[in-house]
């Protein structure tokens, strides 16, 4: 989270950050950054205590690995904003997650939109 954060900072240093309209830094882009890093962390909290109530370690795994993945993605993305090069096969694992992660995103919608039907039935 930390070299996120930092990679966030430097990318908007050089004026090509992606979260303030002019690219560069901005203390509300970086308040709302550091709120969303301290919910992650409270979201592995849930997901650790769920995990002691069923007794297993499925959602805390499943949880770290997400953000984990999450938090790589927004490095890199960072970094090739700071103009470093990716090799070839980088790239590709990064489109491969990307698509994947969206696959997942729109099961998941799915599911809340049979859920709703569901409650409305």
């Amino acid at each position: 989270m930390a070299i996120d954060f930092t990679t966030g900072l430097i990318a908007a240093s050089m004026g090509k950050s992606k979260h303030s309209k002019t690219g560069r830094l901005s203390s509300k882009a970086g308040w709302v950054g550091l709120a969303k890093k301290f919910c992650i962390l409270l979201m592995v909290v849930v997901a650790v205590r769920m995990d002691i109530l069923i007794g297993t370690t499925y959602i805390r795994d499943a949880t770290c690995i997400g953000f984990c993945v999450n938090e790589l993605l927004s490095i890199i993305e960072n970094t090739s904003l700071m103009g470093i090069p990716y090799p070839p096969a980088i790239k590709k694992a990064i489109e491969v997650l990307q698509k994947r992660a969206s696959h997942i995103d729109d099961e998941i919608q799915e599911m809340i939109d049979d859920m709703e039907e569901g409650n409305k039935k």
